[in-house]
């Protein structure tokens, strides 16, 4: 039995020195290879199991077993798991790793963007031209704002601007790079009612093709209790309260 499982969460950079990450630390990831490792001790399961973690992320004790992958930014998640799926024979895919709706695309000091939109409004209006929402949208978004990141790190003396564009949704990407494996994938909201938490994890699933969705809110979160639903066809299969309940969970669902 071959397995991918995503831990951790990902680091876009700023510029060489600073980043923006979010709070994921890859402890019930964790959890998850430590029973999957049992399991394979206890049923002979044939077991190995590719790791992509993010940098920081709290790793679990590995064996021959495991293939670690680091990673940093969504582009070096998004290569990795390519190059895991690529032969298209991992039978189980536990997509945890929170990634990054963004990605840094453009740094500017607030002068830079203030002197550039400037000389932009004068020439369009020199030209008899009137200036427009759509046409400043159309000129913040274009290459020819170019990014100002060639010394390595941007400087603290005024403030700066930040683009940032969204990254690719890589969850959507796992069943056709892979279309026979079983994709289980996991949704954290924030202080949403249960009724609201089942119908975005049922979306997540059916857009994505998971044969079930791990979902959660970050209220139930603490040390001692991570409470999550296990959702599929709109309903509520199975309910856990540790991270070591949802770890054994996971492993009897997709082995029985």
């Amino acid at each position: 039995m071959k397995i991918l499982i995503t831990a951790g969460g990902t680091k876009e950079p700023i510029d060489r020195v600073r980043s923006i990450t979010n709070t994921s630390t890859g402890r019930l990831a964790a959890k998850i290879h430590e029973a999957w490792l049992l399991a394979d001790d206890e049923q002979s399961l044939n077991l190995h199991i590719d790791y992509v973690a993010g940098e920081g992320a709290v790793l679990p004790e590995m064996d021959h077993r495991t293939s670690y992958h680091p990673v940093t930014d969504t582009a070096s998640v998004q290569q990795s798991i390519h190059k895991i799926l690529a032969d298209g024979d991992i039978d189980i895919i536990i997509h945890l790793m929170a990634i990054s709706d963004f990605y840094v695309s453009r740094v500017r000091t607030v002068t830079e963007e203030a002197d550039t939109l400037y000389e932009f409004i004068n020439s369009v209006q020199s030209r008899g031209k009137q200036i427009s929402p759509e046409l400043l949208k159309s000129f913040m978004m274009s290459a020819d704002n170019v990014d100002n990141r060639s010394e390595g790190k941007v400087g603290s003396k005024e403030p700066i601007c930040l683009y940032l564009e969204k990254t690719p949704k890589i969850i959507s990407e796992m069943k056709a790079l892979c279309p026979n494996s079983r994709l289980i994938g996991f949704k954290l909201l924030d202080h949403v009612s249960e009724e609201t938490l089942i119908q975005v994890a049922e979306t997540q699933r059916q857009k994505n093709a998971c044969e079930f969705v791990v979902a959660n809110d970050l209220k139930n979160i603490s040390q001692s209790k991570h409470e999550a639903i296990f959702v599929k066809d709109g309903t509520v299969f199975r309910r856990c309260h540790t991270k070591e309940d949802i770890a054994t969970a996971i492993v009897e669902e997709l082995t029985r």
